[in-house]
C-alpha cells in the first residue's frame, strides 16, 4: 500500500514539474506557472465541470482538453461581481525565450448576453507596460471552445510573457473561460487572418512552388513578348505585378505562387474568408489559371476553386472565391503555359482576408432609397410577392456563364454588384419582375432620383418606373423604356413631385422572347428635396468593326487559323489547332487524323476540355469566323466534325451580326459521341442583307476527359444545302456470320498482338489434326461449309492467344443475345470466351467462357448483352481462343447471330429512377425532326436544378417561346406482359404552363404499331404526383416499349420520374409515397377515379397520405419478418448512399456545396429493379 502511494505521489509530482516547464498547458494538474495580477479586479479561477452561476447556463459545461467534467480550464466568472461593475481579471504566463517568433495557439469560451471581452497582451517579462492587444474577442461568440491565435514576436536575448485579460460586462450572464494554451508553430507566426499583396516591395510573402516547372516572375512594365501579357501594373500603373513568361517554358508547363498559411474558419466567425484577385491572360494561346485551396491535411491539390483558360483581351480583370473550410489552409495560384510565347499570364493585388467576399456583408442598419447594391442587404430593396419573378443580385467575379454586365456601375469591374433580371426558358413577355424601394420622406420641394441601367440583348424588353404611395396601386409608370440600348450603362433622371405622403419606387421589368434579354440597374440616388445635376451619358468607344473577308473557308492547314479569332467575352477556354491525336488529348477519344489530307500531319480545331485542369460540366469555348458579307441568296455552311468520346456534349453553331448578343438557343447542334469517323455536317444560312460572323462553340460534357469536339474544313457554299449528304452513316448492331461468303470473314479480323503467328482461320472439312476439330460446318453440315476455328498444332505454344474481333456496333441501349455454335473437342483443349469492349472507356468484360473437351459436336451458346452494360457507347466483341497444353485442342466456331432482345426475353417488370441517367434502365432519347430532346437532371453534378430544391435525379423538358408545341419522345426499354395484367406507375411535375402535354404509348417492336396508356395536360401544381395506369392483357400480345412524348409549352416544366412496371396490380388501386421533397404552396392535383381501360386517364394521388388505414397483421412472425425487411432495407440504403458517393467522383475542397445525394424513394412491392449481368 505504501508503494503504490508512493508511486502516485512521484507521477503527480513529475505531472506538476512538467507542467510548470512553460507550454503545453491544459491547467489539468493546477496553474502550470501561470500567476495572477494582483494589480486588477479579481482574479481567474481554475474550474472543472461547469462554472455557471445557477440558472444562467453561460460557463462551459466541460474543458477543452478532454471534453468531460473532469478536466480542468480557467474562468472569470461574472456573478463574483457587482452589477455594472466592469472588472477586470489577468493572469499572466511564465516567461518565453523569444529568440525567434513564435504562434502561441489557445482556447477560449465567451458565452452570454452580457458579455465582455477577452485581450491578450504580449510584453517582456521586465517590463509593466502592456501596449495595444495582440488579440481581442468582444461579446458573446457562441456556445463552444473556440481557438485563438497570438504571435509571440522575436526579440533577441530577451523573455516575453503573455497575459490574458477578462473584462466583465454589464451584467450577471458574462462568464469568460481559457484552456490548452501551447505553442502552435515554435519556427514561425501564426495562421493569418489577412494579406493584400500587391507585389511592391517583393512577394509579400508568397512563395515559388519547389516541385512545379518554372516560376513566376515579378515585374514592372510591359512583359518583353509581343502581343501578349499587360502593358503596367494594375495598382497604380507604374509599380509591380508577377507574371509567367511562356518564352522560357513549353506546353502545359505549370508555375505555381503559393500563398502563407491562413487559419480556418471558425464556428464562431461571421463571415467565410474570401480571395480576390486582379489576373491578366491576353495572347492568342494563352493556356489556364487555376486557383486550388490547400488544407492543412490535403495530400494534393483537388479540383480548381476558380478557374479560367484562353485569351481574355488586353485589360486587367477581377476573380473571387468564397473560402469556408475549418482547417488551416493555403491559397495556390496555378499558371499554365499555352502553346507557343504569345501565351504570358499576370497576378496583381492578391487579397485573401476573413471579412468575406465582396457583397456576403450586412453593414447598413437603415434602409435606403439610394443605393449601390455593393452588399447584401440591398438597402433593404424588396421583392413583389405579386409579381411572376424576381430581381436577381450579383457581380461577375465567378466565371460561370451569364448574360448581363460585364462590370457594375459603381466600381466598373467585376467584383461590383447590381441588380437584374435575365429571361429564360420558363418566362413569358407578360410575366413581370419588381422591386420595390424603400420609403421616401413626404416633401414640399420637388426631389430627384438618379438611376443607372442596362439594357442589351436581341429582343424588346421593357423596364418601367413607377411612383406610388406606399403599398398602393401602381397606375401610369412613371419611365418606360424598352428595346437593346447598347452594351453600357446609361443615366436616367426622374422628378419626383411634392407629396405630403411617404411614397416609394417601384422597377417593373418584363423579358423578351430570346434568352440572353438583360436588364439590370445600378447606383440609384436620392436628391431629396433638390434638383438632379446635370450629367451627360458617354457611351463607349465603338470599336471598328473587322474587315469584311473574301471567305471563311478554311482547312487550318498553311492558313493556320484563316482568321478564325477565338471570343474573350463570355465562354472559359479556347479552341486548338492540332494534328494527329493532339497533345492534350486522350489517344482513345478524338480524331487520329485530320479530314483535309487523312493523316496525322495534317491540322483541325479543337475544342479539349482535357487540356484544363478546371474544365467541368457546361464549360465552353467560341471561336469566330472572319466577318463575311450578306447576300439575299442563300448559303450552306459545310464542315466536317468528330465528335469520338463517351461523354461528348454540344457542338453549336451561331451566326449573328458584328457585336450581336447571342441567342441562348443555336439555330444548328449537334449533340454525343458519333464515333471515330469524320462526318459531313451542313447547315442553311438563309438570304441575309447584314454581314454577319459564324461562330463554332463547343461545351464541355460530364467528363472532360472525353468531350473533344473537332472540326475541319469549313466552307461556305452558294445555294441550299443538300442535306441527305450530311447524314452520318449509322453504326449497326449486329454482326451475323456463317463464313460462307468469302475470306472477308463478314467484317470480323483477327487482332493484331504478340501472337502473330496465331489466328483464327477459315476452314471447309477436318482441321487435319486427329482427335481435335470439326469434320464438317455447322450451317451446311457437310464438308463445304465454313467456319473458323484456331491450329493448336506447331508452332503454337501452350496459352498462345488469337482474338478474332467484330465490326464496331452499337445496340442503342437495346438488350441483346450473341447466339452462335462451338465445337471444343480433344483432350488439350484450352479457353474460349466470348468479351465486349467499349470503345469510348476501353473497359472490356468477360461475357462467356469455357474451358476443356466439350464433346464430338457442334454445340449452341446463348450469350447475353444487356444494354445498360454498354448503352449508347459503341462496342466491339472479340472471341478469345487460347491454346492449351498440347496439340489436340482445336476450337471452331460458326453461325453467329445477333438477336435484338435479351436471350431469356423480355423482362416483365422494370424500375428507372434515372439516378445514373437513361442508358442504366435502358431507355433511350430520340430527338424527332424539328423537336427537343428530353433532358437529364443529375442530382450529383453542379448544375442548378431546373425545379426548386429537388433531391433526385430525373428528366425533363423545358417550354420556351422557341420549344413551343415541339416534340420530346422518350423510351423505355422492352417489355413484354406475357399473358399477365401489368400496372405503370411515374411521377410527374407539370407546372407553370397550361399548354404542355405528355402522351404515353405502347409501342410494339418491330411494327411500330401504338397503343395509347395515357395523357396528362395543363399546369398540375409544382409537387410531385403519382400516375397510375393499367395495363391489361389485352393491350398487347407482342413485346414493346413504352413511348413518353412529351409536347413543351411556352415556358413550363415537365418532369418524370420513378417509372416503375409491376404485376402488382395493388399499385394501381392503392397509395403509392411520392419522392418527398420540400413541400410548396401551389396544391396539388386532385385525386381521379380508377380508369377501367388502358386508355383513359390514369389514377393520380396527391401528396397527402391518408390517415387511419389499418394494418392487418399482427402475429409474433410478421413482426419477426417487418424487422428483418426493416434491417435488410437500411443496409442497402447505405449501400445505394456510398455507391453513389462513388459515383460523384474525388471530393471537392471544403468551401464547395454539394447536393442533396439522397436516393429516390422507391416502394417495395416485389418489383424487379434492373438487372447486373
Amino acid at each position: 500500500m505504501s508503494r503504490m502511494f508512493l508511486l502516485r505521489t512521484v507521477v503527480v509530482a513529475t505531472a506538476l514539474v512538467a507542467c510548470k516547464a512553460e507550454m503545453p498547458c491544459n491547467f489539468q494538474w493546477g496553474m502550470c506557472g501561470y500567476r495572477q495580477d494582483t494589480g486588477v479586479d479579481f482574479d481567474w479561477l481554475r474550474q472543472n465541470g461547469s462554472s455557471s452561476a445557477e440558472g444562467t447556463g453561460t460557463g462551459p459545461a466541460v474543458d477543452h482538453s478532454s471534453g468531460t467534467t473532469q478536466g480542468y480550464y480557467l474562468f472569470a466568472q461574472a456573478n463574483s461581481q457587482s452589477s455594472g461593475d466592469r472588472g477586470r481579471a489577468r493572469i499572466i504566463s511564465p516567461p518565453r525565450d523569444a529568440t525567434q517568433t513564435q504562434c502561441i495557439q489557445f482556447y477560449y469560451y465567451m458565452y452570454g448576453d452580457d458579455t465582455g471581452s477577452l485581450k491578450v497582451y504580449v510584453r517582456r517579462n521586465d517590463s509593466t507596460v502592456l501596449g495595444d492587444a495582440a488579440y481581442t474577442r468582444t461579446g458573446q461568440q457562441g456556445k463552444g471552445w473556440y481557438r485563438g491565435l497570438v504571435d509571440l514576436g522575436s526579440d533577441n536575448g530577451n523573455f516575453l510573457e503573455l497575459i490574458f485579460e477578462a473584462r466583465i460586462g454589464e451584467g450577471q450572464l458574462a462568464d469568460i473561460a481559457i484552456d490548452d494554451v501551447a505553442v502552435f508553430d515554435e519556427d514561425g507566426a501564426c495562421p493569418l487572418d489577412d494579406l493584400l499583396c500587391d507585389f511592391e516591395t517583393g512577394l509579400g510573402g508568397f512563395v515559388q512552388d519547389q516541385m512545379d516547372d518554372f516560376n513566376f516572375i515579378r515585374k514592372r512594365g510591359s512583359t518583353s513578348s509581343f502581343e501578349t501579357g499587360p502593358e503596367a501594373d494594375h495598382t497604380t500603373g507604374e509599380g509591380y505585378y508577377v507574371y509567367i513568361e511562356a518564352t522560357d517554358a513549353t506546353k502545359f508547363h505549370k508555375a505555381r505562387l503559393i500563398s502563407p498559411v491562413y487559419r480556418g474558419v471558425q464556428p464562431n466567425d461571421k463571415e467565410t474568408f474570401c480571395v480576390m484577385f486582379w489576373y491578366h491572360m491576353y495572347g492568342t494561346t494563352v493556356g489556364e489559371l487555376n486557383v486550388y485551396l490547400h488544407n492543412s491535411s490535403s495530400t494534393g491539390l483537388g479540383s480548381p476553386i476558380w478557374w479560367m483558360a484562353g485569351n481574355r483581351g488586353d485589360l486587367w480583370r477581377a476573380g473571387e472565391a468564397e473560402i469556408n473550410t475549418p482547417e488551416d489552409f493555403q491559397i495556390y495560384f496555378e499558371a499554365v503555359r499555352g502553346s507557343n510565347y504569345a501565351s504570358d499570364i499576370a497576378l496583381d493585388d492578391i487579397h485573401i482576408m476573413s471579412y468575406g467576399c465582396s457583397g456576403h456583408h450586412i453593414i447598413k442598419k437603415e434602409s435606403s432609397v439610394s443605393c449601390d447594391f455593393e452588399e447584401a442587404e440591398l438597402c433593404y430593396y424588396r421583392q413583389d410577392n405579386s409579381d411572376d419573378f424576381d430581381w436577381s443580385w450579383r457581380n461577375r467575379g465567378t466565371n460561370d456563364g451569364f448574360t448581363g454586365p460585364d462590370v457594375d456601375h459603381t466600381r466598373g469591374d467585376e467584383l461590383g454588384f447590381f441588380v437584374f433580371v435575365t429571361s429564360n426558358y420558363r418566362l413569358k413577355p407578360t410575366h413581370k419582375a419588381r422591386l420595390i424601394s424603400p420609403p421616401m420622406k413626404a416633401h414640399t420641394r420637388t426631389s430627384c432620383v438618379v438611376l443607372w441601367y442596362h439594357m442589351y440583348g436581341r429582343d424588346v424588353e421593357t423596364l418601367n418606373v413607377y411612383v406610388r404611395s406606399i403599398d398602393g396601386t401602381l397606375g401610369n409608370p412613371k419611365w418606360t423604356t424598352s428595346g437593346d440600348q447598347g452594351n453600357y450603362w446609361h443615366r436616367h433622371t426622374l422628378d419626383i413631385a411634392a407629396n405630403t405622403a411617404e411614397s416609394e419606387l417601384v422597377f417593373e421589368a418584363s423579358p423578351g422572347e430570346e434568352n440572353r434579354d438583360d436588364i439590370a440597374i445600378d447606383d440609384i440616388l436620392l436628391y431629396d428635396g433638390i434638383d438632379c445635376p446635370s450629367v451627360t451619358t458617354q457611351p463607349p468607344k465603338t470599336t471598328k468593326p473587322p474587315v469584311l473577308a473574301d471567305s471563311i473557308d478554311c482547312d487550318f492547314e498553311e492558313d493556320g487559323w484563316c482568321d478564325y479569332v477565338q471570343m474573350t467575352e463570355g465562354d472559359q477556354m479556347d479552341w486548338f489547332r492540332y494534328q494527329g491525336t493532339g497533345p492534350g488529348s486522350n489517344n482513345n477519344y478524338g480524331p487520329k487524323k485530320d479530314h483535309t489530307l487523312g493523316t496525322t500531319l495534317g491540322y483541325y480545331a479543337s475544342f479539349d476540355p482535357n487540356s484544363y485542369n478546371g474544365a467541368s460540366l457546361d464549360d465552353d469555348a467560341a471561336l469566330i469566323s472572319p466577318l463575311i458579307g450578306g447576300s439575299r441568296r442563300d448559303r450552306c455552311l459545310q464542315f466536317y466534325a468528330n465528335m469520338n468520346g463517351y461523354a461528348v456534349d454540344y457542338l453549336q453553331v451561331y451566326t449573328r451580326q458584328y457585336g450581336e448578343t447571342l441567342p441562348l438557343d443555336p439555330p444548328f447542334y449537334v449533340y454525343g459521341n458519333h464515333g471515330e469517323e469524320w462526318f459531313l455536317l451542313q447547315m442553311d444560312i438563309p438570304g441575309l442583307n447584314q454581314n454577319f460572323q459564324v461562330i463554332f462553340v463547343g461545351i464541355c460534357g460530364r467528363s472532360k476527359y472525353s468531350s473533344e469536339i473537332a472540326v475541319d474544313d469549313i466552307k461556305l457554299a452558294q445555294g441550299a444545302c443538300d442535306l441527305s449528304a450530311a447524314t452520318p452513316k449509322p453504326v449497326g448492331w449486329n454482326a451475323d456470320c456463317d463464313f460462307e461468303l468469302d475470306e472477308s470473314l463478314c467484317g470480323y479480323t483477327n487482332e493484331v498482338s504478340t501472337y502473330k503467328r496465331f489466328a483464327w482461320t477459315r476452314n471447309s472439312g477436318g482441321t487435319g489434326s486427329e482427335g481435335t476439330g470439326p469434320l464438317f460446318d455447322h450451317t451446311l453440315g457437310t464438308k463445304k461449309g465454313h467456319y473458323v476455328y484456331i491450329e493448336a498444332s506447331l508452332p503454337q505454344r501452350p496459352d498462345d492467344k488469337a482474338v478474332l474481333t467484330s465490326p464496331t456496333l452499337n445496340s442503342r441501349g437495346d438488350d441483346l443475345c450473341v447466339h452462335f455454335y462451338y465445337h471444343a473437342h480433344g483432350e488439350d483443349v484450352g479457353l474460349l470466351a466470348m468479351t465486349v469492349t467499349t470503345l469510348d472507356l476501353n473497359l472490356k468484360t468477360v461475357l462467356f467462357s469455357l474451358n476443356g473437351d466439350q464433346g464430338d459436336e457442334w454445340r449452341p451458346a446463348n450469350v447475353d448483352l444487356p444494354g445498360s452494360l454498354v448503352g449508347m457507347s459503341n462496342f466491339v466483341i472479340g472471341i478469345d481462343g487460347r491454346k492449351g497444353p498440347g496439340f489436340k485442342g482445336d476450337v471452331a466456331i460458326d453461325d453467329i447471330k445477333f438477336l435484338a432482345q435479351p436471350c431469356e426475353g423480355y423482362p416483365t417488370e422494370s424500375t428507372c429512377t434515372f439516378e445514373q441517367g437513361t442508358s442504366f434502365c435502358g431507355y433511350q432519347i430520340s430527338q424527332i425532326s424539328g423537336g427537343v430532346p428530353w433532358k437529364w437532371f443529375d442530382t450529383l453534378a453542379t448544375e442548378d436544378s431546373p425545379l426548386n430544391s429537388v433531391a433526385t435525379s430525373f428528366m425533363y423538358v423545358e417550354g420556351s417561346a422557341s420549344n413551343m408545341n415541339k416534340k420530346a419522345t422518350l423510351y423505355s426499354q422492352v417489355h413484354d406482359l406475357l399473358g399477365v395484367d401489368h400496372c405503370l406507375t411515374a411521377d410527374l411535375i407539370l407546372t407553370d404552363d397550361s399548354g404542355q402535354q405528355i402522351l404515353i404509348e405502347a409501342m410494339e417492336k418491330g411494327n411500330g404499331k401504338k397503343h395509347a396508356v395515357g395523357t396528362l395536360s395543363g399546369d398540375l401544381g409544382s409537387s410531385w404526383f403519382r400516375g397510375n395506369w393499367s395495363l391489361p392483357v389485352t393491350l398487347t400480345t407482342k413485346p414493346f416499349q413504352f413511348v413518353f412524348t412529351a409536347t413543351a409549352g411556352i415556358g413550363g416544366i415537365l418532369a418524370i420520374d420513378n417509372v416503375i412496371v409491376t404485376t402488382q396490380l395493388e399499385s394501381c388501386a392503392k397509395y403509392i409515397p411520392p419522392p418527398t421533397n420540400p413541400p410548396t404552396t401551389r396544391p396539388s392535383p386532385t385525386t381521379i377515379a380508377q380508369p377501367t381501360t388502358a386508355t383513359t386517364g390514369p389514377m393520380i394521388t396527391n401528396t397527402t397520405p391518408p390517415q387511419g388505414v389499418p394494418k392487418p397483421g399482427n402475429s409474433k412472425l410478421g413482426i419477426i419478418v417487418g424487422v428483418t425487411v426493416a434491417v435488410i432495407a437500411v443496409i442497402a440504403v447505405v449501400v445505394i448512399v456510398l455507391v453513389c458517393k462513388f459515383r460523384s467522383g474525388a471530393a471537392m475542397p471544403f468551401g464547395i456545396s454539394y447536393k442533396n445525394e439522397r436516393l429516390d424513394e422507391i416502394p417495395f412491392s416485389g418489383v424487379q429493379g434492373c438487372r447486373f449481368v
